[in-house]
């Protein structure tokens, strides 16, 4: 899996590896286990990619006995432990997807770019994270990206991305009024290049749900997380929001507000 110098003291034995999640990375539903979809594929193989590393002294990282880094990782670490759990990633799902998970999985949140690598970047003072669980499907990344990548690309494609660098600016200035725009206008242009590409990106089964979350008071923005499709979406709330409300119009479809919190690590499963 991992062909690089790094590992080469493994290439030539045949490992059998079982890794055990954490229960908060995935939910319970008539009585089947499913992924939440949030990052757990990126976020598991980074963590085995460092653990990996760490175990063969390839990295100045040092783990006490609570798991807790008594010597931090330094940046080329970092750049190590990214640049391989990139490559593990990609070969798993066909060398599709463009890494920025496992980037945002290894440094922290920030705005990816491809030519550009990455800026650090974090969540405006005062917004939070709801995310959903439940309904009872998840997608394949590399289906979605394969059926992308066989649609041809037209204007829509620039309107995406115009409003994706509109809501970094917004995101950045705490205007919180254009993000409201923003984000209504980024959901229709997700459904619309769902429509034309048949890819599903925003189903429309969870169209509607997000359309309306949008439109309860102190929901900043909705949308489908990562690739897109049946997995998690996510409200970005603020304080006035009336989180029971959000939770009564997702349980109508099956959903629920997961147990998974932002604090000072990233995301936190409680």
């Amino acid at each position: 899996m991992l062909l690089t110098s790094d590992v080469s003291p493994l290439l030539h034995k045949r490992l059998s590896i079982t890794i055990q999640n954490n229960e908060g990375f995935y939910y319970l539903q008539d009585g089947r286990q499913h992924k939440t979809g949030f990052g757990t594929s990126s976020t598991t193989t980074v963590a085995f990619v460092s653990c990996l590393l760490i175990a063969l002294n390839r990295v100045g990282c040092v783990l006490d006995t609570t798991l807790t880094p008594s010597i931090p990782p330094s940046q080329d670490d970092l750049k190590r432990i990214a640049s391989i759990a990139t490559q593990a990633h990609q070969q798993a799902q066909h060398k599709s997807g463009s890494g920025y998970d496992i980037t945002t999985g290894v440094y922290g949140s920030c705005v990816f770019e491809m030519r550009r690598d990455r800026t650090p970047f974090s969540m405006p003072a005062g917004l939070s994270l709801l995310l959903s669980q439940g309904g009872a499907k998840s997608s394949s990344t590399p289906e979605l990206v394969k059926r992308m990548q066989s649609w041809k690309k037209d204007a829509l494609w620039e309107t995406y991305r115009r409003n994706n660098e509109s809501l970094i600016d917004a995101l950045t200035k705490r205007d919180c009024a254009a993000l409201h725009a923003l984000f209504l206008e980024k959901l229709d242009v997700m459904y619309a290049i769902s429509s034309a590409s048949g890819c599903a990106i925003v189903p429309s089964e969870l169209y509607p749900v997000l359309k309306e979350t949008m439109a309860i008071p102190g929901v900043v923005g909705c949308a489908v997380a990562g690739a897109g499709g049946f997995d998690s979406f996510y409200a970005l709330v603020d304080a006035t929001c009336d989180i029971k409300a959000v939770e009564k119009r997702w349980q109508r479809d099956g959903y629920s507000i997961s147990t998974v919190v932002e604090d000072d690590c990233g995301m936190t499963i409680r």
